[in-house]
């Protein structure tokens, strides 16, 4: 009787652990399998280095102050995706804060890259508070196509 009690005992735990084994295996790679089903997909976020400026048309500029110490306008699309430079030249201009009347102005052409806008000129700090961004789509600078006004370039002097 011990014998048969011994052997049922045997064939149960044989059975459980012959169906725990694969049920084990199909659960850990079944829920990964779901798990990464009900993940949704990883976005890109894309960072604009600088100072950000939204466009009317829903994209943006990003100015900064590069390596060489020149501005530098970078143009992205609506999701900040870097896109080919829509402008041919650029000025930022803005009154000197001593007696108001002078005024420095930098004149940006097209870079490089094809992407930007770089000043040739390095860039001399302080920067002001308060600054004019004008975009031309053609070559002369007769008429800017979009204006941006009191733009704060103070914290790309404090960029090292």
């Amino acid at each position: 009787m011990k014998l048969r009690a011994l052997f049922a005992k045997s064939l149960f735990l044989a059975a459980s652990l012959s169906m725990a084994g694969p049920l084990l295996a199909q659960g850990t790679s079944a829920s990964n399998s779901t798990d990464a089903a009900k993940k949704p997909a990883t976005t890109v976020t894309h960072t604009i280095p600088g100072l950000v400026i939204a466009r009317d048309n829903g994209g943006f500029l990003g100015l900064e102050i590069d390596r060489n110490n020149n501005f530098k306008i970078s143009f992205y699309n609506k999701n900040k995706v870097p896109v080919v430079a829509d402008a041919a030249t650029a000025t930022i201009s803005w009154f000197f804060h001593d007696n108001g009347k002078e005024k420095f102005i930098y004149a940006l052409s097209l870079g490089a890259d094809g992407k930007s806008l770089v000043s040739p000129r390095a860039v001399v700090l302080p920067l002001p508070r308060r600054a004019v961004l004008f975009l031309f789509s053609d070559a002369t600078g007769a008429n800017p196509a979009e204006a941006y006004r009191n733009q704060d370039l103070t914290t790309l002097g404090a960029t090292p």
